[in-house]
């Protein structure tokens, strides 16, 4: 795992554009903290910048940035391929010749051999890379299949940048650092800003499976081509199920499958865990390691003393039962807290999904003792596991029945009334209400919105936002057509309800809110993340089985946790879905108080200029009272306002 940054730019001073080279491989250092280096074409004006993680091969003899051997191709690059030894082999056999035993050198010969294309879909892993093919004066940035390592890029006055965080463009000026209005409405609406788009009116996010071209001849940048090499809505489109199939023939394959991954997913030169919640998705990956592996396994977990947040409870007993080397930590309210003035810094673009601070924990934690941590990441999406999967397309064919009028007065009504007070009606009768809980206002307000709606797919966004149209805190400073998820990534209109739900968060909420989670969080401590279930080979046996055999009964990944009781007994990891999350809405009337209310200083807002700040005023009161909770919708506008202070925007 490492970081990359750099740029093509002619006309610079060759020692000014190295040492801005340099810089902004600085700014994210942290992602490789064993070593940073660039190389340059200054001829060309072409300067690659990497900062390393070593992890396969760690000698320097694997340090990047790393030219071809008649030094063609120069790669800077970003992740890992697990099926190195396997193309290696098929490399070798054609006559190459290798002189490292690093991953980088297999994905530069790879290119070298067959093509950026072909070598593209060969490749099982997770990566961003930036390749200069000197022959062609052409620079190649491309993604991952799913997108677990990012990379964004700035086309502007004959000259492109791109880097692995928005940080190191930030810190460089060198592209205009305009706010996209219609962006932040999107940030607003999901608490990330999804690919293609970025913050910034400039600045793009390659979106995953793609991979773009430029050029550069006589002086000048060609017009940029990005083209898709791989697509998770094609895979699913063009599956063909499987109606033959038994659930135990289906729960040996898909066990022979997801142990192969997670084999392949534990090659090292460092120390590695995993990271274990005691959720179906963790303890199977990390049940797997451990019968691959020779010693106990390191897994890490965090505790919450709110009995809600608290999952490390389950862990312990799975870690107990598979013989795993189990760390836990139990955090304290400040010690979340500390983490949150400073976390705009790692994740350099305004990100709002609370359980970032969980997730940094855990990875700080794992750091301690490891380099390479294993997660759970995508088996909600793959097997179906939100709670959404289960129960959206039941509900939306009761809804539609009713007037869209009388929906709509019910959700007007349901807005008015108290949430705390409702969270307190739940609570009381939990006996009827068993999957409400304590969060029983919460839901009936989310409820309230989805069912004013008159599409099933408009449920759906409405379902996956933090805020509809009507109760957002932004100026009418931007498009309100702003193009939905849905419309951005289009999807086959013959999948079921359940395929399209799957799909769209494959393609969005995956990459730009929980990847994006993972991905910082643990680059912030130097830590590397792999995610088994993120294989092409599992999605494309997904897309074969009967839906049935995904959700059933009510309940989601019904074939996963067949698969897991091969190792554990059931009673370890069934239970109510938790969420990985931390008390924000007490913590904004409390410890946090005093740093929210400098952010939402009613000055500044309004001086902004980017939300209504007296409608912000008024919804931050409310929320103190104690009599409505808007912790999603104000934690969304304080990220963004951290962000903009902290990078001087």
């Amino acid at each position: 795992m490492c970081g990359i940054a750099g740029f093509v730019w002619g006309g610079l001073n060759a020692e000014k554009a190295r040492s801005m080279c340099t810089d902004m491989i600085a700014s994210i250092s942290h992602r490789g903290p064993d070593s940073q280096s660039v190389w340059s074409a200054s001829e060309d004006g072409v300067y690659l910048g990497h900062a390393r993680l070593a992890v396969i091969d760690l000698s320097s003899d694997a340090s990047q940035p790393m030219s071809s051997s008649d030094s063609r191709y120069t790669l800077a690059y970003n992740g890992e391929v697990y099926n190195y030894k396997d193309l290696r082999a098929r490399l070798i056999h054609s006559g190459y010749h290798f002189r490292t035993q690093s991953d980088t050198e297999v994905v530069l010969a790879s290119i070298e051999i067959w093509g950026v294309e072909y070598a593209l879909n060969q490749f099982h892993g997770m990566f961003a890379f930036a390749l200069w093919d000197n022959s062609e004066k052409t620079l190649t940035l491309a993604r991952d299949k799913f997108g677990e390592k990012p990379i964004y890029y700035g086309i502007e006055n004959n000259k492109i940048t791109w880097s692995s965080e928005l940080s190191s463009i930030i810190n460089t000026r060198v592209i205009d650092l305009a706010i996209d209005r219609n962006a932040l409405a999107l940030f607003m609406k999901h608490s990330y800003v999804p690919a293609p788009y970025s913050i910034f009116k400039r600045v793009k996010k390659l979106l995953p499976g793609t991979f773009l071209q430029i050029s550069k001849r006589s002086g000048a940048l060609s017009s940029p081509k990005i083209k898709a090499y791989w697509d998770a809505g094609q895979i699913i489109s063009s599956a063909r199920v499987n109606t033959s199939i038994s659930v135990l023939e289906a729960t040996e394959q898909l066990d022979v499958i997801i142990s192969e991954s997670v084999k392949r997913q534990m090659i090292s030169d460092v120390p590695i865990g995993a990271f274990l919640s005691g959720g179906i998705d963790s303890s199977l990956v990390a049940s797997l390691m451990q019968r691959h592996s020779v010693n106990p396994i390191k897994t890490f977990t965090i505790g919450f003393d709110e009995e809600q947040y608290n999952e490390a409870p389950y862990a312990q007993k799975v870690s107990e039962f598979i013989g795993t080397d189990h760390t836990e930590l139990y955090v304290k309210p400040e010690q979340a807290i500390e983490l949150i003035p400073t976390i705009s810094k790692f994740y350099s673009e305004p990100f709002a999904d609370s359980s970032q601070l969980p997730t940094m924990l855990v990875s700080k934690l794992a750091r301690s003792q490891v380099t390479v941590a294993l997660s759970g990441d995508g088996g909600d999406e793959l097997f179906g596991g939100y709670n959404r999967y289960t129960f959206s397309e039941k509900y939306w064919k009761i809804l539609k029945y009713a007037p869209l009028g009388i929906r709509k007065a019910f959700s007007r009504k349901v807005k008015q009334l108290n949430t705390e007070q409702l969270n307190a009606l739940g609570a009381q009768f939990s006996f009827l209400l068993p999957h409400a809980g304590s969060r029983f206002g919460d839901k009936l307000k989310k409820l309230a919105r989805i069912c004013a709606v008159d599409s099933n797919f408009d449920f759906y966004n409405n379902l996956t936002s933090v805020t509809s149209e009507e109760d957002n805190f932004l100026m009418r400073e931007y498009d309100p057509h702003v193009p939905q998820l849905n419309a951005i990534h289009t999807l086959d209109e013959d999948l079921s309800f359940l395929d399209w739900m799957r799909l769209l968060d494959i393609k969005t909420y995956l990459p730009d809110d929980i990847l994006v989670k993972v991905d910082r969080a643990a680059m912030a401590y130097g830590l590397e993340t792999r995610a088994p279930f993120l294989n092409s080979d599992i999605l494309e046996f997904t897309g074969q089985l009967p839906a049935d055999f995904l959700v059933r009964n009510g309940r989601g990944k019904f074939l996963l946790r067949l698969v897991l009781e091969k190792y554990i007994p059931t009673q370890l990891f069934e239970r109510p879905k938790m969420g990985f999350g931390v008390p924000i809405d007490s913590w904004l009337r409390g410890e946090l108080r005093a740093w929210a209310e400098d952010l939402l200083d009613l000055d500044n807002l309004i001086s902004d200029g980017f939300f209504d700040a007296k409608l912000v005023h008024k919804k931050w009161a409310a929320h103190l009272s104690g009599k409505q909770n808007y912790q999603h919708e104000l934690w969304n506008v304080l990220m963004f306002q951290s962000w903009k202070k902290l990078n001087n925007i």
